[in-house]
């Protein structure tokens, strides 16, 4: 009886120490896939919002300029780190977005919260080189962006305004801040990856899986 009941107790013993060992893989593989992500879905949602009502809101002051007259060459994005000066804009700043006298909105830079590398004085980057296929005329467009998001943060962005999942975009390297001018530089958001974009005047684009970048059609030409 002894040598059954000890028996017994070893096996009772294996038992809850397999079950001990696989309640401790499960834990530790939940715990590497929640700290593989950046953000919880909550946060990417509320950051992607952030970066959504920003970008309304800098193209709701732009469209109050061009009601008050302002031309597409005359915005200025001109702000208090002195980027983006436009020679053609008014002198008393009247269609300067960063401005009291203007658009009345106020500059700030891209939280580091919302990107995967350190923030720098370019961000958000505002920019006259680009065209979106399907969207005015073949001219380049003035378009906000902002780069570098937490790839996570791109997929909420697509979820709130179109529904579709980032797609790769490779467009040329923007090398002038929008100062009055549209240089096309001829590779167009909307020509790569089946033409997702096509069309798109506020979308999050794919830059390799593991980050994004969020653009907002500001002025289509």
């Amino acid at each position: 009886m002894n040598k059954n009941s000890q028996n017994g107790n070893a096996i009772v013993l294996i038992m809850i120490a397999v079950a001990l060992f696989a309640a401790l893989g499960y834990a530790f593989s939940n715990t590497s896939r929640t700290s593989s992500k950046l953000f919880t879905d909550e946060e990417a949602s509320a950051y992607a919002n952030q970066i959504i009502a920003y970008g309304n809101e800098i193209k709701s002051a732009v469209k109050r300029l061009q009601l008050r007259g302002c031309g597409d060459t005359e915005i200025s994005f001109e702000n208090r780190l002195g980027n983006y000066i436009n020679a053609s804009a008014p002198a008393d700043n009247s269609c300067h977005v960063f401005d009291l006298a203007g658009g009345g909105v106020t500059w700030k830079p891209a939280p580091e919260t919302w990107r995967t590398v350190a923030e720098d004085v370019l961000v958000p980057w505002f920019n006259g080189e680009t065209s979106v296929v399907n969207v005015g005329s073949s001219e380049s467009e003035l378009i906000l962006y902002i780069t570098d998001l937490e790839y996570s943060i791109c997929e909420e962005i697509n979820e709130s305004v179109n529904g579709a999942a980032p797609s790769p975009e490779t467009i040329s390297a923007h090398t002038i801040g929008f100062n009055g001018t549209y240089p096309n530089l001829g590779d167009d958001i909307g020509d790569d990856a089946g033409n997702v974009h096509a069309g798109v005047t506020t979308a999050c684009k794919d830059d390799g899986g593991i980050a994004g970048t969020y653009y907002q059609v500001l002025i289509a030409r």
